[in-house]
């Protein structure tokens, strides 16, 4: 599954396998579609809050960040 950072601001997210950055306005990462798995905030290396779970319906598609991010 695809993530896509759709928001005004950079972030930083732990996707359980590493630390990425994703540029704000379209920056994108792949991980691999595992349920349950949680893709959560990171703070200079360091695993933050959960953002989401990865479910079943997501496999296979793009998720916008500004979805869960409030």
């Amino acid at each position: 599954m695809k993530i896509v950072n759709d928001t005004k601001q950079d972030i930083h997210i732990y996707t359980g396998t590493g630390h990425v950055k994703l540029n704000h306005g379209g920056g994108s990462t792949s991980v691999s579609c595992e349920n349950g798995k949680e893709i959560c905030l990171s703070n200079k290396g360091k695993k933050g809050g959960v953002i989401f779970k990865i479910d079943a319906s997501m496999c296979g598609k793009t998720v916008k960040l500004s979805s869960y991010l409030k």
